[in-house]
């Protein structure tokens, strides 16, 4: 593996270029790039005034497991910086996000959202 992922400060301009469109809620967060290019998103979106966590990676990603490893620890500090309960929904696509979210602390609610079971944390 040559290519190196880096992270960063992500932008409405990321979003557009990382979904395809202008994000659906306001949101704070950072990105992965490999190569130049988007491999990854994650941070904290507003839905109804309410934080939700996220994060999303596409495959050129999934080898850099260091990178994996260092956002969630951005993901972590960022989400201790608010302060507060915040949200977030076991990806039905990624088989580990369920324990990942369980490690970082997210409990199940007992609802049910658009996305699944709503888990939160703090």
């Amino acid at each position: 593996m040559s290519s190196k992922a880096t992270l960063r400060r992500a932008t409405a301009a990321d979003a557009e270029a990382y979904y395809g469109a202008s994000p659906l809620f306001s949101f704070r967060g950072f990105v992965a790039e490999v190569d130049g290019e988007l491999a990854g998103i994650f941070g904290v979106y507003y839905q109804d005034g309410l934080p939700v966590a996220f994060s999303e990676m596409r495959d050129a990603m999934r080898p850099h497991k260091k990178a994996i490893a260092k956002a969630c620890r951005m993901l972590m500090q960022f989400l201790n910086q608010l302060g507060g309960p915040v949200y977030a929904f076991a990806s039905p696509t990624e088989p580990t996000s369920g324990y990942l979210l369980a490690k970082l602390g997210f409990k199940p609610t007992g609802e049910m959202g658009p996305y699944g079971d709503v888990l939160v944390r703090g």
